[in-house]
């Protein structure tokens, strides 16, 4: 399995762990939402019929289509929130994986995403932290191995990034950060990330 395959499984597994308590929201979300919607619409039925208005009929559908519009609209705004939710909660997870697993995706991912194999890493300070001095050496030595020159470094500088990594060449930057990947591979990830939540 490669790295972006890994992240690919890793959002997809996330997505199914915090599915049900997010279902379980949508659902009371929803549910109080139409019974506000429902109670409103009937309120100011009772209102009209009161008043014994020749219009009143038609005013209270309308009143209940809108009710019942708005309680799809928050329904969807909802359904919207807890999709975000999991694509956060799935780069979370990764950045908190133990410091060796971590580094492992880290120097997998870098070995299959570098054109030339001399580039240079930029990592979070907090990633960079993490790494350990064979980091850079395990990668160059995964590229060896695929006949690629294994030539990188790690900058000196760090970048402003919640993970993965940024090659730099010269003027050129590759962005690699879980941020970017996440946002690149959305549209292809969501419809299984709201079939599993929904």
């Amino acid at each position: 399995m490669t790295g972006a395959e890994k992240i690919k499984q890793k959002i997809i597994d996330d997505a199914k762990s915090i599915a049900q308590q997010n279902i379980d929201n949508a659902r009371k979300e929803a549910s109080s939402i139409m019974k506000q919607a429902v109670e409103d619409a009937k309120l100011k039925q009772e209102e009209l019929l009161a008043k014994a208005d020749q219009g009143a009929t038609d005013t209270i559908k309308k009143m209940i289509a809108v009710a019942q519009l708005e309680a799809r609209k928050s329904k969807l705004a909802a359904k919207q929130r807890m999709v975000e939710l999991a694509f956060n909660k799935a780069i979370e997870k990764m950045v908190s994986l133990p410091d060796n697993q971590y580094q492992q995706l880290l120097e997998e991912l870098v070995s299959e995403s570098t054109k030339d194999g001399n580039e240079e890493i930029l990592l979070s300070a907090t990633d960079k932290a993490k790494m350990n001095v064979d980091f850079v050496n395990n990668i160059n030595s995964l590229l060896v191995k695929k006949g690629i020159k294994g030539a990188m470094k790690l900058s000196e500088s760090t970048a402003d990034i919640l993970g993965g990594f940024i090659l730099s060449k010269g003027n050129v930057e590759m962005n690699h950060s879980f941020e970017t990947i996440t946002k690149m591979k959305r549209d292809e990830l969501e419809t299984d990330v709201v079939k599993i939540l929904f």
